[in-house]
């Protein structure tokens, strides 16, 4: 056993360590990172209020240590795993990294094994590279080979110069002339329902709606207006707009879309990113409308929704939303836009689950109820 290895001490981050963190991040993990520049989004990120047994007045991030000198971080974004409306305590593994110098000291294995002591009944990780999903896979993680994403064209030739650009190549042909999409339409008449755009923050109303509705039916993170207020309304950077559907005579929230628009870095076009649709079927319809008129009316190329379920994302098929992969030879959308980015590789994840919830879970994978979205763990941040 080396010396380093000897020397090595596994912490929790105190709010003093916040500045060699940060530096830490933008000398090991990516020069001028988000998180290396933005306290308040770290802090908010791994917001030390959201997960009870956390003893540290720091961010919910463990940090690898010889002699005070940070070699290995690994950050907690915890959450409660909903499992057919039964709560069980989760946690986003983001931000796993160790220096080259401390990576044969078992660093980084320590700090995956200081998470599995905190008591999690589930430990998920998305947002992975084909590197640190094999590293998962050895651990005993269930792999996710792919987040799906769902893709609605609303502006061919907006559309068309943003793949012709990112991919350096001339796609249109690819490109799906969805024509239905660019004509002016009206709401469907919904007797019963109304939609409002809400930017307030989610109360009881929401609750009751999700754990009577939504929580009985699907298997992940829950998503009850203490995780929905933290994950939207306060975000610290980003402006998510809140589509609700009611039910006019009293009231009762019926779905909910969440959704946010991007302006691509230096240039004119704009994308609008879904992150959350979750409905009964009477207001699908009007939920969706929403969607579509509201992307046209803020002249965006086309919108994307990354989701793991398939039942929440068919009604969006049904208004032109089409599941992308290169495995169908579609067009290659770009993922990322600040800058336009060449990049279309796939969101990948991984999960461990305890022995006594596997009983209740069985494979996520094979799950149609199992709902992920992008918005989970650090994927939708700024950059």
């Amino acid at each position: 056993m080396s010396t380093l290895n000897t020397q090595i001490s596994i912490d929790q981050c105190t709010r003093a360590d916040i500045p060699h963190l940060q530096k830490f991040i933008d000398d090991y993990w990516n020069t001028r990172h988000i998180l290396s520049r933005d306290g308040n989004l770290l802090l908010w990120q791994y917001d030390t209020h959201r997960l009870p047994q956390w003893n540290s007045n720091g961010p919910t991030i463990l940090l690898a240590s010889v002699n005070r000198n940070i070699v290995g971080m690994l950050g907690l974004i915890p959450f409660n795993l909903n499992v057919s409306g039964e709560i069980f305590p989760g946690c986003w593994l983001s931000q796993w990294f160790v220096t080259p110098e401390a990576r044969n000291t078992g660093a980084g294995m320590r700090l995956l094994w200081a998470t599995r002591n905190m008591g999690f009944e589930a430990i998920f990780a998305i947002g992975l590279n084909q590197t640190a999903q094999n590293i998962y896979h050895a651990f005993g993680f269930e792999m996710l080979p792919e987040v799906p994403r769902w893709v609605q064209v609303l502006n061919y030739k907006d559309t068309r110069n943003l793949i012709t650009d990112s991919t350096h190549e001339t796609m249109s042909a690819q490109i799906p002339r969805l024509d239905s999409l660019a004509k002016e339409s009206s709401y469907t008449k919904h007797t019963n329902i109304k939609l409002s755009l809400e930017s307030n923050r989610f109360s009881s109303d929401w609750d009751e709606f999700w754990f009577n509705k939504i929580a009985p039916i699907t298997i992940g993170p829950a998503r009850d207006s203490s995780y929905l207020n933290w994950r939207y309304a306060e975000h610290p950077s980003f402006k998510y707009e809140f589509a609700v559907a009611r039910e006019k005579s009293s009231n009762n929230v019926l779905g909910l879309a969440v959704y946010r628009i991007e302006q691509v870095m230096n240039r004119e076009e704009k994308i609008l990113r879904v992150l959350e649709f979750m409905s009964s079927p009477e207001s699908e319809e009007i939920l969706t409308e929403n969607i579509t008129r509201y992307g046209l009316d803020n002249g965006i190329a086309f919108a994307d929704y990354f989701c793991t379920s398939k039942r929440f994302a068919k009604p969006l098929t049904r208004i032109g939303f089409k599941i992308n992969s290169s495995a169908h030879n579609d067009p290659p959308f770009p993922i990322k836009f600040q800058p336009l980015d060449s990049d279309t590789s796939k969101l990948l994840g991984a999960f461990w689950i305890s022995t006594d919830l596997r009983e209740h879970t069985g494979k996520l994978n094979h799950r149609d109820n199992f709902y992920i979205t992008k918005s989970d763990s650090d994927q939708d941040r700024p950059n």
